[in-house]
């Protein structure tokens, strides 16, 4: 059985207020999808748009190595405990690995913006795009938060 270190603990807060930090930004991002528009001449529009670039380029930033952290930290010493925690954190891990590719998705509709003659379905294409992944990684966290109740 796995032991329960001060490191652990400290890693598995800090997993905790990462994912505190997370939904408040995607609580913003969703915000701002909803107020992009195919009007790009539009300041307040223009000012989402770049808004939602800025947070996309920030989540490809910090969402991975927060998902290795965790996996590292904190999946790998749960996953010690029980066979159904074992299971969980798998679960856990391949989640990680489609959220990382709706993000590259996400990452890839917002670089098309400004670059295709339709504009408006590139930005339907964004906001479709956000709103899945904003939907998924806060059940994701939800999850993370209930099932590993807890550890952190």
């Amino acid at each position: 059985m796995a032991t329960l270190s001060k490191t652990f603990h400290r890693e598995s807060e800090r997993v905790h207020q990462d994912h505190y930090h997370l939904t408040e930004e995607l609580r913003s991002m969703g915000m701002a999808l909803e107020h992009l528009t195919a009007d790009l001449n539009n300041p307040t529009n223009l000012a989402a748009a770049k808004g939602i670039q800025m947070f996309a380029k920030q989540m490809a930033d910090e969402l991975p190595g927060h998902f290795r952290h965790e996996e590292r930290e904190v999946l790998t010493i749960v996953s010690e405990v029980s066979p159904e925690l074992d299971f969980l954190a798998r679960e856990i891990r391949r989640q990680h690995e489609a959220l990382d590719g709706q993000l590259i998705a996400f990452c890839r509709s917002i670089d098309e913006l400004g670059t295709t003659g339709d504009v408006a379905a590139t930005v339907e294409k964004i906001r479709k795009a956000g709103r899945i992944f904003i939907r998924d990684l806060n059940e994701h966290i939800a999850l993370e938060e209930q099932e590993l109740r807890g550890f952190l």
